[in-house]
């Protein structure tokens, strides 16, 4: 049941497409939604083009890795259906905040964020966050909505409409590919806020997701154990020079010895000094 926002008449409903064969959120509801309402020949930037926010069909589960929000539109970029994803806390805040996923049309007169909270979308005004930089504008509304709301904004790229402006989630996780922060620009639309602490999305299967999570994480940990191995190997020479300690298959070192005695073909060449001018192929 995405929530439906036209930015040009502040106008927002809910609709419910639950009843529909096939259906499904996360991308394919926004590809139904973009193949619906956004006409061939739109160009990208027209207040008319749709733009698709949602947390993926995990984001917001205890699932290892897959906490997503989607971010499509008509991009800019290439003319096509653009989507992109950003990793972290975005899409978990977006469905506690009693969201699934927002259709946004039209353009705001004024620069202005959405507001989801308790279940509920809002348009806020902001004129005073325009020119500011994603992180300046991230403090600035979790400075006005607390801590741990949850932030995806646009900085000076996206409101000035450069083609390849990215979205960027909790000051780090981009929606990096398409120019979907141009499309956020072009309809007057610096940030979408999610305030809220909901449960974790409900699974059919818990047991499971909680083993995928103890996987998860083992692996994690090993892979650090692993890598603290692989440092805790390197032994100082000379003045601050680093070198790996390696272990070489003994044909490696029996051919290398031979080589080095002069048996490989052309060996070395000796000129003067002890000193090696060529050395010659090996075969």
């Amino acid at each position: 049941m995405p929530f439906i926002v036209d930015l040009s008449s502040g106008n927002i409903e809910r609709e419910d497409r639950t009843a529909e064969k096939g259906h499904y959120g996360g991308s394919v509801l926004g590809l139904r939604l973009l193949s619906e309402r956004t006409a061939a020949g739109l160009d990208p930037y027209d207040p008319r083009a749709l733009l698709y926010v949602a947390a993926g069909m995990l984001g917001g589960t205890h699932a290892p890795g897959l906490a997503k929000a989607v971010f499509l539109a008509k991009s800019p970029l290439t003319g096509a259906a653009g989507e992109a994803h950003a990793l972290g806390p975005f899409a978990a805040g977006m469905r506690a905040a009693g969201a699934r996923a927002l259709a946004v049309t039209g353009r705001a007169e004024r620069v202005s964020y959405l507001l989801i909270q308790g279940g509920e979308v809002s348009v806020r005004e902001c004129g005073e966050l325009s020119g500011l930089g994603v992180a300046a504008a991230t403090d600035a509304l979790r400075e006005r909505h607390g801590e741990g709301a949850h932030v995806a904004a646009i900085g000076p790229a996206g409101e000035n409409l450069v083609r390849y402006a990215s979205v960027v989630t909790d000051y780090a996780f981009a929606a990096g590919r398409y120019g979907l922060g141009a499309v956020f620009g072009a309809k007057n639309l610096k940030a979408i806020v999610c305030v809220g602490s909901g449960a974790p999305a409900q699974v059919a299967d818990p047991g499971t997701v909680a083993a995928l999570g103890a996987y998860y994480q083992g692996a994690r940990h090993q892979s650090a154990r692993r890598a603290a191995g692989r440092r805790a190997g390197v032994r100082r020479v000379g003045r601050g020079h680093a070198r790996p300690r390696v272990r070489l298959r003994p044909e490696f070192l029996r051919a290398g010895a031979a080589w080095a005695a002069g048996s490989g073909r052309g060996g070395l060449r000796r000129a003067g000094g002890g000193h090696d001018r060529r050395l010659s192929r090996l075969s």
